[in-house]
């Protein structure tokens, strides 16, 4: 978890890194994604998750919708309007009716489609008002704004994990 993470209804750096016990087995649900560096200048993102959809239940199969990306003239006034501070480390989208990310949705990754087949992270799903409530905006942890701390994070797990020998990260 980041360090500076705290849930007081603000969810600044709403952000973690989980170490796993053994390789993932990568299938059609779980697959490697670039971390994004820098925010692209894409307008359409995608999201995929489990979450609830409108008002039902989780969904048992994943899903993956597109959003527009909000600019954050739109975006801080809507959020400071009900008490929520938007920094410059979170990225709002969407505000389509019924397309959101919602409930169960939570660390789930914003992304973008470079060519064919690369995708990249931009964004984890962080918070919203409601559930694909029109002209509000999901609101998501910027990948980019965080990668010295994820780069930071993973040389020193990494040193820790396999000392004594030399760690390079590229």
């Amino acid at each position: 978890m980041h360090p500076e993470y705290s849930d007081n209804n603000q969810y600044h750096n709403d952000i973690a890194l989980l170490p796993l016990k053994e390789p993932a087995e990568f299938t059609e649900f779980v697959y490697p994604i670039c971390l994004a560096t820098e925010l692209s200048q894409e307008n359409e993102m995608w999201l995929a998750g489990w979450g609830r959809t409108e008002t039902g239940p989780s969904s048992p199969i994943k899903l993956k919708v597109l959003v527009r990306r909000a600019t954050k003239n739109y975006c801080v006034p809507l959020y400071r309007n009900i008490g929520r501070r938007i920094l410059y480390s979170q990225i709002c989208a969407g505000g389509e009716p019924g397309v959101d990310s919602c409930a169960g949705d939570s660390g789930g990754p914003l992304m973008i489609q470079v060519g064919l087949n690369t995708w990249y992270a931009e964004g984890v799903v962080s918070f919203g008002y409601g559930c694909g409530i029109k002209d509000w905006p999901a609101v998501y942890t910027s990948i980019p704004y965080h990668i010295p701390w994820i780069t930071k994070t993973m040389k020193h797990y990494l040193k820790r994990k396999l000392e004594p020998r030399q760690v390079t990260l590229y």
